[in-house]
């Protein structure tokens, strides 16, 4: 809801703070039993993810405190899934990780049951750093003595070592994992180097693709009540209460709101032939004539669309708002700005309220 958003926070955190910041780590659950049974027997800096995939706001979240991180998922296939997946991400974030691997059909919740919460602390102790982790899964899934096996091994290994941002540990794990599948150095790095150029080249993509998708999106529904305006004048004083000719990402319909909002002000008549009148520009002329030719809208209960339309748009904008202050809220923690920090989270409160 616009209240809750279950990625954006860690259950139990508030119990767990303080043994995290003491210990400096952090032990993650899936669920809430498997967070709440071994707390309860003394395990005090474990928290749980809500039962989702690990989220980046719950990462920056437990950055603040503490940049270890201890995974303790289910030893099931959904539970390694799941793991795997949020590995990559706490190490996009600069956070050491290492996992606990339970015995087979275990969780921490029966664990703790059944054997103790010492026990569990045993385990999490000879917790396996994330490499050793990532290595020892994969191997039992392909064959590493196989040519087929040490090309999928290598190919799942190399994009999480990618992802280290110390060259040092990059340089050391590419020489242990062709250690270990006895192949050519210098061709893991290769490998290497041709990943890091597909991960820039699919990401470039997926930006310029959401850029794509919204950009379409602003203007299907700016034309639309640009298209209700000309359509129903009287709607044009509830929308120059409402929306600045600024709040338009499209420049086309952003100067032909502005020139309706100005014959509006002078009093005179809002019509198609009035509006390109005022226009020598061929491509806003033919936007113009285009809008009344299109025929797919054909509106019920206009002012009630045109509220809809509105408030999309000021939906997409708080959006864009909230999405920028999270990329500077990060750049603050990246530099240890706590004054800048409390000002963009005053500001990112104040937006969240006006969801």
């Amino acid at each position: 809801t616009q209240v809750y958003t279950k990625g954006h926070y860690l259950f139990g955190f508030h119990l767990a703070k303080a043994a995290i910041i003491q210990d400096d780590c952090a032990i993650i659950t899936e669920g809430y039993l498997d967070c709440i049974t071994p707390y309860r027997c003394g395990l005090k800096n474990i928290v749980a993810s809500l039962g989702t995939a690990l989220t980046v706001d719950q990462i920056r979240t437990l950055r603040r405190y503490t940049n270890n991180v201890i995974m303790l998922f289910d030893t099931d296939l959904a539970g390694q899934s799941a793991t795997l997946r949020s590995l990559d991400m706490l190490i996009e974030e600069g956070m050491e990780v290492k996992i606990v691997s339970l015995e087979e059909g275990q969780d921490p919740d029966s664990f703790v049951r059944q054997r103790g919460v010492e026990k569990l602390k045993e385990k999490v102790s000879e917790a396996q750093p994330l490499f050793e982790y990532k290595y020892q899964y994969l191997i039992t899934l392909y064959d590493q003595r196989l040519a087929d096996g040490k090309a999928k091994i290598a190919s799942e290994m190399l994009p999480t070592i990618h992802k280290f941002k110390d060259n040092i540990k990059k340089s050391e794990y590419i020489r242990i994992l062709a250690q270990r599948l006895s192949v050519d150095e210098k061709i893991l790095i290769a490998e290497y180097h041709k990943i890091g150029e597909t991960l820039h080249s699919r990401i470039s993509k997926r930006i310029q693709e959401n850029k794509t998708s919204s950009n379409q999106r602003f203007a299907s529904i700016e034309h639309n009540i640009l298209k209700l305006l000309l359509q129903e004048e009287t709607l044009v004083a509830v929308t120059k209460e409402q929306m600045t000719p600024e709040d338009f990402h499209d420049e086309e319909v952003r100067n032909v709101i502005s020139e309706i909002y100005h014959l509006y002000e002078k009093g005179k008549q809002i019509n198609v032939g009035q509006l390109l009148n005022s226009f020598n520009d061929e491509d806003t002329r033919k936007m113009i004539s285009l809008l009344l030719l299109k025929d797919e809208n054909h509106f019920g209960d206009k002012k009630r669309m045109h509220q809809d339309f509105l408030k999309r748009i000021r939906s997409d904008r708080l959006k864009q708002k909230v999405t920028a202050i999270k990329e500077e809220i990060q750049e603050a923690e990246q530099k240890g700005d706590q004054s800048r920090l409390n000002v963009l989270m005053k500001e990112f409160n104040k937006l969240i309220t006006m969801k």
